[in-house]
């Protein structure tokens, strides 16, 4: 088990710069990183050996309108390390419309974070859904 401390250092000495903040004394233990960071952090906090933060506790969003910024907060926790550690991961608002690179790729255009929720701007309405025939049978029974 490592102490929020060491995570915090492990993550500052592998990542340097990317990590914006470190809160390792907090009451919520935590490091900040930008969202053009996050995948990659992300993979390291689960296949480090020394980390293995293998379980989303919790996942929260924070609109910080006077920031203009959004922010996801990612509760992980380890099974086998039994230790916890949280990421703010940050992205700014775009306050604008963009064009999508491909209607295929579900991310934002400005900073490249994937999203499920394309509605506007950095999101885009899914409206119909094709279901290949061979797949539409496995889904009914």
């Amino acid at each position: 088990m490592m102490t929020p401390q060491q995570i915090a250092q492990t993550l500052q000495d592998r990542f340097g710069d990317k990590i914006i903040a470190a809160f390792p004394d907090d009451k919520h233990p935590r490091v900040h990183v930008n969202a053009q960071d996050w995948r990659e952090i992300a993979e390291f906090l689960l296949r480090e050996p020394s980390l293995k933060l293998d379980w989303l506790a919790n996942h929260t969003g924070v609109d910080y309108v006077a920031d203009e910024q959004f922010c996801v907060v990612h509760d992980l926790w380890s099974f086998d390390h039994r230790h916890s550690f949280a990421v703010k991961v940050y992205c700014p608002r775009c306050s604008s419309e963009k064009e999508l690179d491909s209607i295929q790729l579900f991310a934002c255009p400005a900073c490249g974070e994937l999203t499920p929720e394309v509605l506007e701007g950095r999101e885009l309405q899914v409206v119909a859904m094709e279901i290949e025939e061979k797949h539409a049978e496995a889904l009914i029974a």
